[in-house]
Formats: structure tokens, sequence, C-alpha cells
């Protein structure tokens, strides 16, 4: 509360109420109501001001609300996405029997995803200790 109050300018108030901008959820924070000139609130006045601090927490709970919703969009087009991108991946390889082939599509196709991931495909044979590679792809990233 000392930090809200050095905000004010101290020439200007002579009278202040500090509002608490409260949900059923959780506090937001308060509102300060200040006037320059001698006097009180009246009761209208206090009656206003708790009705603003409760229409302004609303406002703040759906602002809040709208940007969780945003942030769960786009995580949700993200995983959309990476699932394409499997399924993309699962048809070719069915679709195709040539590991040369298969590789070079699924390196493209992930390529194109990402701006940044360079991906590498490579098919091992032999046991632990003694891999071979028996077919590799690799692209830069942006590379098709």
């Amino acid at each position: 509360m000392p930090e809200v109050v050095a905000r004010i300018p101290v020439d200007i108030p002579h009278s202040a109420y500090v509002f608490p901008v409260l949900t059923s959820r959780k506090a937001l924070g308060v509102l300060v109501f200040a006037i320059s000139k001698a006097g009180e609130f009246g009761s209208d006045d206090l009656e206003l001001m708790s009705s603003v601090s409760s229409h302004v927490a609303v406002a703040l709970e759906s602002a809040l609300a709208f940007d969780a919703a945003e942030e769960y969009q786009r995580e949700l087009a993200r995983e959309r996405d990476q699932l394409k991108l499997l399924l993309e991946i699962n048809n070719h390889i069915v679709a195709k029997l040539d590991i040369h082939e298969l590789f070079h599509s699924a390196a493209v196709r992930f390529a194109s995803t990402s701006a940044t991931i360079s991906p590498v495909f490579s098919c091992l044979t032999g046991r632990p200790n003694r891999w071979s590679v028996r077919s590799s792809i690799s692209l830069e990233a942006g590379d098709s």
C-alpha cells in the first residue's frame, strides 16, 4: 500500500479512499480515489467508488481470461501442427518402402515446420556398441 500512496502527488489529495479490486477468486489490485478539496466523501460517493472498483475487477478478470484463452489457443495450434506432422510422417512410412526416400520426405516435412531445427534421420543396423549407418539424410533449417 505505501507504494500506491507514493504514486499520488503530495500536493493534490486532501482525502483518499482505497478500494480493493477483488473477484471471487483473487485480489487483482486496488483503486484509489482522492479529492483535493477539504471535506469528506459522501455516502453516495462511497457507493459509486465501490461499484466502480467492482466493475473494474470484472473487466480485469475478463481481460485476464481472454489472454489465457488466446495462449491456450496458440498452444492447441502448436500441438495440432505437431500431430499433423506425425500423421504425415506415419502416412509416408506406410506408403514408402525405400528408406532413403522415406527419410528425405520426413526431413523435408519436419524442416518445413521449423525455421530453427535441422532434422537428421538415420537408420542404424547392428547391435549396441557396434552400430553402423544403413541410411541417413540431413537438411539445414529451412531447406526443402
